[in-house]
Order: C-alpha cells, then sequence, then structure tokens
C-alpha cells in the first residue's frame, strides 16, 4: 500500500495551526531552560564562594535554551510563509483559469499583495497536476487493453474535459439541486437496537463496513442510525451507498441518477435518502453525520449543503464533486489519485471545504498501470477501505477532530439502526378508505 496523503485542502497541505502549537511549546519550554540555566548559575556561584569548584552544565542549558527559542520563531515565520504562499496560490488560480467556481473562492481568500514567485509555482503545479497520475496510468494502461484499448485515451480525454469546464466544486453560493420531478420511494429491510460503545463507528474503516451492502442485504441502499444519549439528546448518521445499476429502470441508484446529480439536478436517490431519513424519525434541525460512497457521497454533499439538517460531519469516499460547505462542518474527503471517479472532481476545493478540522485523504492505491485500472478496481469500497484503515492506524494528529467525532458517537446509551431498500417508483397514496365494524364499508 501507498503512503497516505492527509492534508488540509486540494492545494492546501501545511497545517499551520500545529506550526504554531510546537513553536508554542518550545517557547515554554526555552523559559523553563532559562530558570533551569539561572538555578545552575547560582548554584555555581555558591559553590565558588564556598571554596568547591564544580563544573557547572548552565551553559549547556542557555545553548538549548537558544536553540528552542530560535526554533520556536522559525516555525512562527514558516507558518506565516506557507500561509501567504497558499491564499497567494489559490488567489493565482481564480485568475488564471477564468473560471467562476475557483475565482469566487479566490475572492475570499485573497491577499493584498503581489503573487509571488514560489506561489505561482505552487498554483501552477496543482492545477496542471490534479490528473498527472491517473491519465499517467491510462497511457501505460492502453496497450495491455486489447479491442478495449480506446477507453484509456477516452477517460484522458474525459479528465482534460472536467478540467477545462471547471466542473466537480460546488461552491457555497452556487444554487441548490434544481427540481425535476423526482420521485421515490423506500421499504425498510431490516432494524435492529444495540447499546453500548460497540454500536458507534470507531473511525473510517467502520464506516464503509456500514456502508449500504456492505451487510449482506444487497438490496439496501441507505442505513440510518438513531444515537440517543443519556441526557436524552439524540442525533443521526446516515451512510449512503454508491451506484448500482446502470440503466435499472426501478433504480434510484443509476447512472441517471449519476448526471443529475453532478449537473445540479434533484435525483430519485437524492429523494429516497430524505425519505429514509423522515421514516427513521430524524425532522428538521435534528443532528446529522452524513458519510457516502461514490453517488452516495455527492448527495451526502448536497444534503449538507442544501437539508433541513444540523448536518455536523460530511464525509465523501470517492465522490465525483465536492462541495464548499459551512465553517461549522467537519468534512473529509477520501479519494484515490487513480480512482477515475474521483477524477471527475477535478481536485476539489483548493482550499479548506468546510471547518477548519476538515481534511482531504488521499493515496495511489495501484502505481503500476494494469488493464484493472479501467474497470474502476480502485473505485470499489474494499480499496478505499485499506485506506481508511490506514488513517485509523496513523497517530496523524490533523485526524483527532475526526477521532473525537467518533467517540462522541461512542458515548450514545442506545442505537436504532435501519436499512432502507429504494424504488424509482413514487409512494403509494394512502388508503382512505374508513372501515365499519361489519368490515364492508366505505
Amino acid at each position: 500500500m501507498s503512503d497516505v496523503d492527509v492534508r488540509s485542502g486540494g492545494l492546501v497541505a501545511v497545517d499551520t495551526d500545529t506550526l504554531r502549537s510546537l513553536a508554542a511549546t518550545l517557547t515554554l519550554s526555552a523559559a523553563r531552560l532559562e530558570e533551569a540555566a539561572d538555578a545552575l548559575g547560582r548554584a555555581a556561584s555558591s559553590s565558588l564562594a564556598a571554596g568547591l569548584w564544580v563544573p557547572s552544565p548552565q551553559s549547556t542549558v542557555r545553548e538549548a535554551e537558544a536553540c528552542a527559542t530560535d526554533l520556536a520563531q522559525a516555525l512562527r515565520t514558516l507558518a506565516e510563509i506557507y500561509e501567504v504562499a497558499e491564499r497567494e496560490a489559490l488567489a493565482r488560480i481564480g485568475g488564471a483559469r477564468g473560471d467562476a467556481a475557483m475565482a469566487a473562492i479566490a475572492a475570499r481568500l485573497q491577499a493584498r499583495h503581489e503573487v509571488g514567485e514560489a506561489a505561482a509555482r505552487l498554483a501552477g503545479a496543482w492545477l496542471d497536476g490534479r490528473h498527472d497520475e491517473i491519465e499517467r496510468q491510462m497511457r501505460a494502461a492502453s496497450p495491455m487493453l486489447g479491442v478495449y484499448g480506446p477507453l484509456a485515451p477516452a477517460l484522458t480525454l474525459l479528465t482534460t474535459g472536467v478540467r477545462t469546464a471547471g466542473r466537480g466544486v460546488v461552491l457555497a453560493g452556487d444554487p441548490p439541486l434544481r427540481s425535476a420531478g423526482a420521485v421515490a420511494s423506500v421499504v425498510e429491510l431490516d432494524r435492529h437496537l444495540s447499546a453500548g460503545v460497540d454500536a458507534a463507528p470507531r473511525g473510517l474503516a467502520d464506516v464503509v463496513d456500514r456502508m449500504p451492502g456492505q451487510d449482506g442485504l444487497k438490496e439496501g441502499r441507505v442505513r440510518v442510525e438513531e444515537y440517543r444519549h443519556p441526557s436524552g439528546e439524540r442525533e443521526f448518521a446516515v451512510y449512503i451507498a454508491g451506484t448500482r445499476s446502470l440503466v435499472g429502470a426501478d433504480e434510484p441508484w443509476n447512472m441517471a441518477s449519476n448526471l443529475q446529480l453532478y449537473f445540479g439536478e434533484e435525483s430519485s436517490s437524492y429523494v429516497a435518502v430524505e425519505q429514509a431519513l423522515a421514516a427513521a424519525g430524524a425532522v428538521a434541525g435534528d443532528r446529522l453525520h452524513v458519510f457516502g460512497h461514490s453517488q452516495g457521497a455527492m448527495i451526502g454533499a448536497h444534503l449538507a449543503r442544501q437539508g433541513d439538517f444540523d448536518v455536523v460531519t460530511e464525509i465523501g469516499f470517492g465522490s465525483p464533486i465536492q462541495a464548499e460547505l459551512p465553517d461549522d462542518v467537519l468534512a473529509v474527503s477520501v479519494r484515490h489519485g487513480d480512482d477515475p471517479v474521483a477524477a471527475l472532481a477535478a481536485g476539489g476545493i483548493p482550499g479548506v471545504a468546510g471547518s477548519a478540522d476538515s481534511l482531504v485523504i488521499e493515496r495511489v492505491v495501484d502505481p503500476a498501470p494494469r488493464w484493472s485500472d479501467v474497470a474502476f478496481t480502485v473505485h470499489q469500497l474494499d480499496a478505499y477501505r485499506e485506506t481508511a484503515a490506514a488513517v485509523d492506524a496513523s497517530t496523524d494528529g490533523r485526524a483527532d477532530a475526526l477521532r473525537t467525532r467518533f467517540a462522541t458517537l461512542a458515548g450514545a446509551a442506545m442505537v436504532t439502526s435501519i436499512v432502507y431498500g429504494a424504488h424509482r417508483a413514487p409512494p403509494p397514496l394512502p388508503d382512505r378508505r374508513r372501515r365499519t365494524g361489519g368490515g364492508g364499508g366505505v
């Protein structure tokens, strides 16, 4: 498995808060070293006054103090340099592309000074390199595909088109999904009640394991969990499946829904998720955690930006889009650099997509070109579970907020989990007949 890259945004890679926190720790250490050096100096003076000379480590401690002070200042300066370079690079992205989406981001982040050479290189490298890995693999895999060889250059043309059109990014100011009269209905497939910490996901790998279809219920499309805390408060989590069929007439999770969502239109799958939440008892204003894979991640992103719920967590695996969310939403985008579906997001938001703790988690699953690259193997949940497990096992401090979020869910006293199937057909009309005692009247 290749290394997992954890960063704050598509382009923003450095956690400057961590640099400043380390600088503060070093400053405190320097102060304590200064106190120790003073104490050692007094001890040495007392020894000399008593006619006893004892070698003193005071000079070594003074050197350590100076080193800690200098390093703390260097870290603060480095944090400022990174922030300036990233802001300038984001501003350059908005101006260079002529893209309204990126320009809107740049307008909010642009610093009041000239774009420097380092920022220009940073912006250029990000803009030009967003699809380098997948395009390299597709070109190299083409000779292995036989009669399917044209698929590889076709995918490369697709990534080029996505970059040119500026698709895959949904900004805070963009309109909500357009209504297209989509209809759907859901049916409950399974329900169970659990207690204790094991009822909540402990990390990203557990989230993947709870995705509909991973539990043996192949008809499952949406899983809703209700968490009841000892205080009486409740919150919900929803897990949304990825595409299940290309053209299934009765399947909300088909390619038609993919295209609708990608181009800003409400789909039957989106309607089905709303119905599943309502059927599970969630109402407007309820606290909600949203988890999705592929098409499910697209639905989750739109639910987080336009739904009636208090969405506090949005985690997407292999999403074709990335949405800019409010700064109180912990947004986590897990994607593979060689995933053709994730490539449709064209690198996603170059800055931070939600709260300051939001993350982009990325890795290249299989750097070697293979015929399976065109079969979307690295897009499947098995591959994303490996990435999730690697993050869970890491000690990267940038994932601490995510770990805290899971720990909060684990504090629930009772969890109700319901799995729903879905159909494109509208829900049946309510039976308005009133039966009499004889059973025959209406």
